[in-house]
């Protein structure tokens, strides 16, 4: 829901296909959907940062790591910790002087950055590593921003924190198959590729998707992403992609 931004979220979680692929029972409205989120414990939430952190590394970051970890300054706080190089955002936390001290202890248990995190505050914004470029900076905030859940579907800002990143690594990961689109903004992303219409049709264990034109389907095309099978690893069958 999150990589179809805060416009988009309620439509795919209303869509009755999108509920019929992901096995999402009609029990499952708003209200539950806010209350499994507040049922999520804060290690439970790390766990899964610290996956898609390291998945990150180890898929997209081939360098040394360049890590920059602060504050944000707008309300309410987060902390951020960003990889500079490849813009990917690895870890966020609502900040605390308990989440500062767990997000410096975490980046210092990765072994890349043993030597680089045992840096005290400098000031009430920068824990660690070289600061983000104020553009970067802009970018990404302007990111978290597009990945925001509707009121509706918003639960607490530490899952609100935890699954913005696991969205954006998602569409970074996209958006890294797109020759001159790998840093492109989120909401840039989606309006030029991924904002379209398609519709399924399934016969004999195949589905076969047939993909509206976006405004830059060209390079898709390019890419050799508008024609691939995908398998979901819950569901029998393949999904074959088709440009309409």
């Amino acid at each position: 829901m999150k990589c179809f931004g805060t416009a988009g979220a309620s439509l795919v979680f209303n869509d009755p296909l999108v509920r019929d692929l992901l096995s999402i029972t009609p029990q499952i409205d708003p209200p539950s959907l806010k209350t499994w989120q507040l049922a999520l414990t804060r290690q439970q939430l790390l766990d899964f940062q610290k996956h898609i952190a390291l998945w990150q590394i180890n898929n997209s970051i081939a360098t040394d790591l360049s890590i920059s970890a602060f504050a944000t300054a707008s309300k309410p706080q987060s902390l951020l910790c960003c990889e500079q190089q490849h813009r990917s955002l690895l870890l966020a936390l609502p900040d605390s002087p308990s989440s500062r001290r767990l997000l410096l202890k975490t980046i210092s248990e990765w072994p890349a950055c043993a030597d680089s995190t045992n840096i005290p505050a400098i000031d009430g914004h920068q824990l660690a590593g070289t600061p983000l470029t104020e553009a970067d900076l802009r970018a990404l905030l302007r990111d978290l921003v597009f990945l925001r859940l509707p009121a509706a579907l918003r639960s607490s800002q530490r899952s609100e924190l935890t699954f913005g990143v696991a969205a954006r690594a998602l569409l970074r990961n996209f958006s890294g198959r797109l020759m001159g689109f790998s840093q492109s903004g989120l909401e840039y992303l989606f309006g030029n590729f991924l904002d379209v219409p398609a519709s399924v049709q399934t016969s004999s264990g195949q589905s076969i998707v047939r993909v509206g034109r976006p405004p830059l389907h060209i390079v898709l095309n390019l890419a050799g992403m508008n024609r691939q099978s995908y398998t979901l690893s819950w569901s029998p069958g393949n999904f074959t992609l088709f440009p309409d």
